[in-house]
């Protein structure tokens, strides 16, 4: 998700390979236009998302929020967080750590993926640790601000016990994050 108008081969969601003129200009009713390939449903995915969103964050400018050398880039606009790498389809499970403050979102939230449906949870430090799937593209959002947009209500947020809020604090949070922890997460739902 960036600034401007998509850019996107006239095809691409019919999986056209494009090419030096004059492949680059393939006719795409020859496709029947057809609405099963991959590409085509996480255009469509992207287009609904982008239009649910709030006038405000088409004001506002994407900007690299995180760079990991030499595969990964993470963008922001508005509260929504792009992830995109050049590791390719055969780099298998990557996890990239997003540094406290950049996202935006508040500590303790949940965000989804609005390609995938993953769910993931923004840290008490305001960090966030994101799974990247065989160098796939992330586009993550908070889930409350989904759920006000009539996106992913079947999303629930999973029930956090007090094993795993004791293993937080192993990890190295304080006795103050662990109170916010267990009374912000009695509830499974939001």
């Amino acid at each position: 998700m960036h600034d401007g108008i998509p850019v996107i081969y006239e095809g691409q969601e019919h999986q056209f390979s494009g090419g030096t003129d004059p492949h680059n200009r393939e006719a795409v009713w020859h496709t029947g236009f057809s609405r099963d390939s991959p590409h085509y449903h996480l255009l469509a995915k992207l287009n609904a998302f982008r239009a649910a969103m709030p006038h405000s964050y088409f004001a506002d400018k994407a900007r690299v929020i995180h760079i990991a050398p030499p595969h990964t880039l993470a963008l922001r606009k508005g509260i929504a967080v792009s992830i995109v790498t050049n590791l390719g389809a055969n780099s298998g499970r990557q996890y990239i750590t997003l540094p406290q403050g950049r996202t935006g979102w508040i500590p303790g939230s949940w965000v989804v993926d609005v390609l995938t449906g993953y769910l993931t949870r923004v840290k008490l430090t305001g960090q966030i640790q994101v799974r990247i799937d065989s160098g796939k593209p992330r586009v993550l959002y908070p889930l409350m601000g989904l759920h006000e947009m009539g996106l992913f209500r079947d999303v629930a947020v999973p029930a956090v016990g007090w094993v795993e809020i004791v293993m937080d604090w192993m990890r190295g949070w304080s006795w103050w994050e662990l109170g916010v922890a267990a009374l912000g997460w009695k509830r499974k739902e939001l």
